[in-house]
């Protein structure tokens, strides 16, 4: 084989290399800009699935307060509604009583009234101080904090404070009385409550601490029982978890 001959081939062969290598350039070319193609075209989608959710977003905070800003309109207009009508109500009793000076005095029933419900104001924070007491004292058996039952210490002395309104109204005696023997002994039993001795006032005392010390105790069972129901239902679903 002669010298050009060889040449020739060889330079062939290099064309075909070349040629090969272009040909690979570009088909790699062309699939980097197809896969940046896709992905501006994945993160265009998602900016735009973004915006759209933020539109959504602050179109929902837009009505939320715009619904805040109405509700807070209605309820101003329905408190100045109110203060006109009051200021309405004492402008007229204003206009009354300096036509009618003798508007203010009081009658005689309506003193008596006030008397006795100053009286029963008095007379009836002693059941609810005891209430109160047997409210402490089922409470701490219990072992609850007191900073914790202020609200239950203070409803269950008025549930003994109402104790006393219903005994001495008589209220609670008429109730009880078809369930006694004889009438004469309901009638007995309010004579002896509603009189004044030392016995029957310590018997007064021991009725409003029982019934604020039952008052707590209904409390604190129904929330015992409301809190094991929770905590059971809370280790069912972690169980089955």
């Amino acid at each position: 084989m002669s010298k050009e001959n060889v040449v020739s081939d060889i330079n062939k062969t290099n064309e075909n290399v070349q040629e090969n290598f272009t040909k690979g350039d570009e088909f790699k070319s062309d699939d980097i800009n197809d896969k940046l193609n896709e992905k501006s075209k994945k993160f265009s989608e998602e900016e735009e699935r973004k915006l759209k959710i933020e539109i959504e977003a602050n179109a929902e905070k837009r009505k939320v307060a715009r619904a805040e800003s109405q509700q807070r309109l209605k309820d101003q207009f329905m408190l100045m509604s109110l203060f006109f009508l009051f200021v309405l109500l004492f402008m007229q009793l204003y206009t009354l009583s300096a036509r009618n000076p003798d508007l203010y005095l009081i009658n005689k029933d309506t003193l008596f009234t006030i008397n006795e419900a100053y009286n029963a104001i008095i007379l009836l924070s002693i059941p609810f101080l005891f209430g109160t007491l047997g409210a402490i004292a089922r409470v701490l058996m219990a072992g609850i904090t007191l900073a914790k039952s202020v609200t239950l210490i203070l409803s269950s002395g008025l549930m003994g404070m109402f104790s006393w309104v219903g005994i001495k109204s008589g209220v609670l005696l008429s109730l009880l009385s078809p369930y006694t023997q004889k009438s004469n002994e309901a009638q007995a039993i309010a004579t002896s409550i509603e009189s004044t001795g030392a016995s029957h006032f310590y018997s007064m005392a021991l009725v409003a601490i029982v019934i604020g010390m039952f008052s707590s105790n209904v409390y604190i069972f129904i929330n015992q029982k409301v809190e094991q129901i929770t905590s059971q239902k809370g280790n069912l679903t972690r169980q089955s978890r």
